[in-house]
Formats: structure tokens, C-alpha cells, sequence
């Protein structure tokens, strides 16, 4: 009875320590930056927010997803835009001016990859034929697959519960 009830505490933290649905997340202060004509960026662990002419790239291992949130603070015919870039090659738009309105917002937006994603990954905003009005684009819960360690803990934790199951009760 003694092991049970000791047992019982470990199994709750195994559960939520390697809980699968509790993915990693980047430290967004960890990736480069780098900005020109006049661009900035302003990253912490959990939020990034990129102005103007501005980027943020690193090498990452199995990316899940990420939020995002465009804030056009300019109007038409100045395009500015956000966009992601996977390898330096593969580009997709994430919100422009001419997708959000004149002074417009995106409100925030989850990105989800079909397979979780390897290489490097950029994240960027553009200030579109002027200096003026530099949009916005913010970055925050950038997920990863969690470690295989977490899956064996997990493990571990499942072997525990089945061994105190099949143990016949005491007379």
C-alpha cells in the first residue's frame, strides 16, 4: 500500500512533465536579427515584434507552428508587407497592406506546418517604396517537437502504472 501511494505523486508529474500536447517553444530572443533602413526589432523569449526593414533567422529543428500578427501603419500604394522564408528559398506571404486595408490589422494568425519543419527559417517585414509608416509584424509561440527525452519519461511513467496494475492484491 506504501508503494502505491508513493508512486502516485510520481505518476502525476511523469504525466505532466512529458505530456506531448506541452511542445517546446523558441526562445525568439535566441534567433538573429537584423534590420536596415531604418528597420528594428525588439525580441524576448516569448514575443518578437519586427519595424520596418527588419528580419529575425535561425537554423531551427522541427518547427510545429508559430502566431503571427501583421499591423499594416501605412496605406496603398505603399505595399508593405510580412512574409516567412524557409531555407532562403521557399517564400510565403503572410499579410501585406493590400491583403489587410489601409492601416489595417491581421489580428493574430497561427501558422501550422503540415510536417514539422527543419532548416532555417525567417521571419521577416518590409516597408514598401517609402521610409514612412513602418509596418509591423509580431511573432510569439514559435513551437517545437518536444525532445525524444520527454517521450521517455512519458514512457517511463506508462511501465510504472502497468507494473502496479498487475501486481495481485495482498491477502
Amino acid at each position: 500500500m506504501k508503494l502505491k501511494l508513493a508512486c502516485g505523486p510520481l505518476l502525476a508529474i511523469c504525466a505532466v512533465a512529458a505530456s506531448p500536447a506541452q511542445a517546446a517553444s523558441v526562445d525568439l530572443a535566441d534567433l538573429k536579427a537584423y534590420t536596415s533602413q531604418g528597420g528594428w526589432v525588439d525580441a524576448t523569449r516569448d514575443l518578437a515584434v519586427l519595424g520596418g526593414n527588419a528580419w529575425l533567422e535561425g537554423s531551427l529543428g522541427e518547427v510545429r507552428s508559430f502566431e503571427w500578427k501583421f499591423d499594416a501603419n501605412d496605406y496603398l500604394p505603399h505595399d508593405d508587407f510580412a512574409y516567412l522564408l524557409l531555407n532562403g528559398r521557399e517564400i510565403t506571404l503572410l499579410a501585406s497592406v493590400g491583403t489587410v486595408g489601409n492601416f489595417g490589422s491581421s489580428g493574430w494568425q497561427t501558422y501550422a506546418f503540415r510536417n514539422p519543419f527543419s532548416g532555417t527559417l525567417q521571419f521577416g517585414v518590409r516597408n514598401g517604396m517609402d521610409d514612412e509608416g513602418p509596418s509591423l509584424l509580431s511573432i510569439r509561440n514559435v513551437s517545437v517537437v518536444p525532445e525524444p527525452s520527454s517521450y521517455a519519461l512519458l514512457m517511463a511513467g506508462l511501465v510504472l502504472v502497468a507494473c502496479l496494475r498487475r501486481r495481485p492484491p495482498r491477502a
